[in-house]
């Protein structure tokens, strides 16, 4: 009824006037207005008293501001319920159209929307009455007169805010979260619906040149190809000088090992410490050869070496047997360090070259010499020895012992004596040579052993050495020659 809408409704649409040229009200304003009237209606609903709505301050705002103050006012007064209207039986009566979407036979609460723009309203004769009037009086009154110009305003700016991408099929939309002089645009732009399959060509991109700029400018991309085979160019401004840095710590440097390289090859120097406490290592490249030199004068002369070599025959040991009607006997001593069943190995040649030849590489030779005279007394001798085979590996196991002879009327002295007690592990010396790797019946020298003098011989003058191989091989080993080498 007219009674029903006319002290609360129009109390509150006649504090809204119409004004063109009235600034926008943010949206967020808006909303405070909206919930400002509502707010007033619903305080009206509890104490039926116009104290809220009274005491509301009148707004001038543009006609479209006012219209949607209108539709809120009018919209949110329409839904309450009078006890006093008879309720009438409609055929059909739109409240609202809804929208959703399902998912799996499940609408999906997310996109659930109900819009009631268009329901109807019940309004009284008299309250259209009323508002066509208030229309006409603010919105369609005779142009006055042309006013002064007015200030200059500020000067707008736009801004771009966020942009949101939209469903397919949806509507595209740019919302101002800023003002109208400070405007922000927030844009929803609709997602595309897929396409069809397309059957243009593939597009190659490959990186052309990249450039520095000047600090300041801005960066760049050219495609300096076509659409389909891409060549991107860019231009990078270099960074502008930074501010200075505070000082560091002071450092420290020393020079590590300095060793040389291969001739050609580049220096290198590489810090074997920290950033602070710096430790250097250089490799500096030797230099190529350079031309010969002129022949200097002749020198003093220097240590000599002597030297003496042994044949096959003189490394063989014989059986010294004693036969009998009955038996034969063997004597056949050795020092402990010397297997006892080895067998003897036998002269023989190799191609043409005397050998003393050691079957399957197995068994021991032997030989004995006095010490040379230019041999300094209690010096050590370098015993090497030239060996052979088809294949395989060979390790000398030598045994020595050396022994001082008895002149006229010395006395018995145990450096001396022959008997079995001295074959015991403390008169004889052992040692190995180094491993030989034996290949086609090339003839291999080892490295030198030294065979020194052990300090409880006094003045040793004769040598005794046992030579027994270690070895690995296919075929038999063949020892073609000792040689002892000694300072003078």
């Amino acid at each position: 009824t007219l009674d029903y809408l006319q002290n609360p409704v129009l109390t509150l649409l006649d504090k809204i006037a119409i004004d063109d040229t009235a600034a926008t009200p943010s949206e967020g304003a808006i909303a405070a207005q909206i919930e400002q009237f509502t707010q007033a209606l619903d305080d009206y609903e509890a104490s039926n008293q116009l104290t809220a709505i009274e005491a509301i301050a009148p707004v001038t705002v543009p006609g479209p501001v006012a219209t949607r103050y209108r539709r809120a006012i009018l919209h949110h007064w329409s839904r309450k319920p009078i006890a006093a209207c008879p309720t009438v039986e409609d055929d059909c009566l739109l409240l609202a159209t809804v929208t959703f979407t399902l998912d799996d036979s499940r609408v999906d609460a997310n996109t659930l929307e109900v819009v009631d723009l268009k329901r109807p309203y019940l309004l009284h004769t008299r309250l259209l009455q009323e508002l066509l009037l208030q229309t006409i009086a603010q919105g369609v009154g005779e142009p006055g007169p042309q006013g002064p110009q007015g200030n200059p305003g500020a000067a707008a700016t736009i801004t771009i805010g966020t942009v949101g991408t939209g469903d397919p099929g949806t509507n595209a939309s740019v919302v101002n979260s800023g003002t109208p002089t400070e405007a922000v645009l927030d844009f929803v732009i609709p997602r595309g619906a897929p396409g069809d399959g397309g059957t243009g060509t593939p597009t190659e991109i490959a990186i052309g040149t990249v450039s520095t700029g000047d600090p300041g400018t801005n960066a760049s991309v050219v495609n300096s190809g076509t659409p389909t085979e891409a060549v991107l160019d860019f231009v990078i401004p270099r960074g502008a000088p930074g501010t200075p840095g505070t000082p560091g710590l002071a450092a420290q440097i020393s020079i590590g090992t300095v060793s040389p390289g291969a001739p050609g090859s580049n220096p290198v120097v590489t810090n074997a410490g920290n950033s602070t406490n710096a430790v250097l290592n250089f490799t500096i490249p030797s230099g190529q050869p350079g031309p010969r030199g002129q022949q200097g004068n002749q020198g003093d002369p220097g240590p000599g070496l002597d030297q003496l070599f042994l044949r096959p025959i003189e490394l063989a040991l014989f059986n010294n047997k004693k036969e009998t009607e009955t038996e034969t006997e063997t004597d056949n001593e050795r020092p402990d360090q010397v297997d006892g069943g080895l067998p003897l190995a036998i002269p023989g040649t190799i191609r043409g070259y005397p050998a003393l030849v050691f079957s399957e590489g197995q068994g021991v030779a032997a030989f004995s010499i006095l010490r040379p005279t230019s041999l300094p007394v209690g010096k050590p001798l370098q015993l090497l020895l030239y060996c052979t085979g088809e294949e395989g590996k060979v390790d000398w196991e030598v045994t020595w012992r050396w022994l001082r002879s008895l002149a006229p009327g010395d006395g018995l002295q145990a450096d001396g004596e022959l008997t079995t007690s001295g074959f015991s592990t403390t008169s004889f010396a052992n040692s190995s040579l180094p491993i030989i790797e034996l290949q086609q019946f090339h003839l291999h020298r080892s490295a030198p052993l030294e065979l020194a003098v052990p300090d409880t011989v006094r003045e040793p003058d004769y040598l005794m050495v046992y030579l027994v191989p270690k070895s690995n091989i296919s075929g038999n080993l063949y020892l073609l020659m000792a040689e002892l080498r000694w300072e003078v």
